[in-house]
């Protein structure tokens, strides 16, 4: 695909040949020293480096194996979500791979950086809240109903758009949280009726027909005569609707 550089009437600069013959699916700036840079990233899997001025291809980056849908640039670091369900953290000028954020059940949609946490939204419905230095996943929201497309943090706010056409704030607070604990899940999440519709949505519905409470330490059996309401009175029985459990922050 190319890229065009536009003058102050619009007219057309320069073209640049991005990907060919594949397309551009995202795009970032940088800085290198003086140069400026632009990052391109493409439905080939690849990200590409270039002088902004030259068009010159500087470097490129192939550790994904799906289309790269998401970029930013913080402090020389380049962070890049795909359709394979991770996000890749990469020195910009040496484009060395320096960390790995997984745990993803669909396409990674969107990131941002803020502070020391990456925000990341995802076709599965959730936002993740990743510590950027440890890529320890450290807590999940899930007020969408839908495939979560695009995601934005501004002002201690979460803001994701859905394919449903809603758009969902949340208060990003990593101090509380509401661990489901269903078999090996534990995803800690930061509201409780996130983690509730979690509940509701994947481990029981989801499951069509279920005969026993996986919850740590319940083993509860079901009868042939419960219904699904009885099973989700049960299990949902087992969150705690109290102030959230704080950590340190």
């Amino acid at each position: 695909m190319r890229l065009e550089r536009l003058n102050s009437k619009n007219k057309c600069l320069e073209r640049l040949h991005c990907h060919e013959p594949r397309g551009v699916s995202c795009l970032t700036t940088a800085t290198e020293g003086q140069r400026k840079l632009l990052c391109s990233g493409s439905f080939d899997s690849t990200i590409a480096i270039r002088d902004c001025k030259s068009g010159l291809l500087l470097r490129t980056f192939s550790d994904h194996n799906m289309t790269v849908l998401c970029l930013q640039v913080v402090e020389n670091i380049l962070y890049s979500g795909s359709a394979d369900m991770k996000v890749h953290a990469h020195n910009l000028n040496s484009g060395e791979l320096l960390r790995c954020y997984e745990g993803h059940t669909m396409s990674v949609s969107g990131l941002q950086i803020v502070g020391r946490v990456l925000v990341t939204s995802c076709l599965d419905k959730l936002i993740r809240c990743y510590d950027v230095a440890t890529a320890e996943l450290k807590q999940v929201y899930g007020g969408q109903m839908d495939m979560i497309f695009s995601v934005h943090v501004n002002n201690g706010r979460i803001y994701s758009g859905a394919r449903d056409g809603s758009v969902v704030a949340v208060k990003l607070d990593l101090r509380v949280y509401h661990p489901c604990k269903w078999r090996e899940c534990q995803l800690n999440f930061g509201i409780v009726t996130h983690l509730k519709n979690h509940i509701r949505e994947f481990h029981v519905m989801e499951q069509g027909t279920v005969e026993a409470c996986h919850w740590a330490n319940c083993g509860h059996q079901f009868s042939a005569d419960d219904d699904i309401s009885v099973v989700l009175k049960h299990v949902l029985g087992h969150v705690v609707t109290r102030t959230a459990r704080k950590t340190a922050s």
